[in-house]
């Protein structure tokens, strides 16, 4: 019975971890960006946060006391031989390397030239089948991914300014444009909720203001689910992509026609 519970204990917080969403905090004001992962609460992964520096003890540079080195003249002068003859030997080595790594450059151009079109235009086709193959694989689970991440609290705080009043306000008509369309084709494919979106046009301002927020979340779960569905994909059709090209057929040689020999 103890068993039972502990293993129904141990399910259900599982089943509680897979359902918590794993969220994104993306900020981006006065040209600074920083990022926080957090799950359960917790910050996972932090980007652009001020690290706290830890201000030096007095007196730790100070008490140390210089000392002068020797004077030693004859070792001096050994050591400068024996660091002139280390460095034409590095020197030497150095271009022995260059001039092996040219080589292989050449030979491998070399190689690439003599390959004929139809092995390229092979090559090219079986990459291209490939990726036809891993797409099939793994279509359901980048479907599941994007159905299920959601976009919340979007803010976009624009401010278009320039000196040239008609560059301005061209630059607006386009900024506005762009975000408007990128809004609706993040509603298309997530579920997305803004908070608000404010763009204007100040011409007594010399350089714009480009700042904004978001915060995209996403539940471990679906994660999961999503990640096994392609790697179980891929590995379904693993024989395809590992699979080897078909040996080329020799041709025949045809026998050679016999003269007729006269009587």
């Amino acid at each position: 019975m103890t068993a039972l519970i502990i293993i129904g204990i141990i399910v259900l917080l599982f089943a509680f971890l897979f359902s918590m969403n794993i969220r994104a905090e993306i900020k981006f004001y006065s040209g600074r960006l920083k990022l926080r992962v957090k799950y359960l609460g917790f910050t996972v992964f932090a980007l652009g946060e001020e690290k706290k520096t830890e201000p030096e003890m007095p007196g730790d540079s100070d008490d140390r006391e210089w000392e002068q080195p020797e004077d030693n003249e004859d070792a001096s002068g050994e050591e400068n031989t024996t660091v002139e003859n280390e460095v034409s030997e590095d020197t030497a080595a150095v271009h022995e390397a260059e001039s092996a790594a040219e080589d292989a450059i050449d030979t491998e151009e070399e190689k690439i030239e003599k390959e004929p079109l139809s092995e390229k235009i092979e090559s090219i086709t079986s990459l291209i089948e490939k990726a036809k193959i891993i797409w099939s694989a793994s279509e359901k689970g980048l479907r599941r991914i994007f159905t299920h991440i959601y976009i919340k609290n979007l803010v976009i705080d624009f401010t278009i300014a320039n000196g040239d009043a008609y560059k301005a306000a061209m630059t607006y008509g386009a900024v506005n444009a762009a975000v408007y369309n990128i809004i609706a084709v993040l509603s298309t494919l997530f579920t997305t909720t803004i908070r608000s979106v404010d763009i204007v046009c100040d011409f007594d301002k010399k350089e714009p203001v480009f700042d904004g927020e978001v915060n995209i979340a996403m539940r471990v779960g679906t994660i999961l689910a999503a990640a096994f569905s392609i790697l179980f994909g891929i590995l379904k059709n693993l024989g395809k992509l590992i699979g080897k090209p078909k040996p080329k057929q020799k041709r025949k040689k045809q026998p050679k026609s016999q003269k007729a020999v006269r009587v």
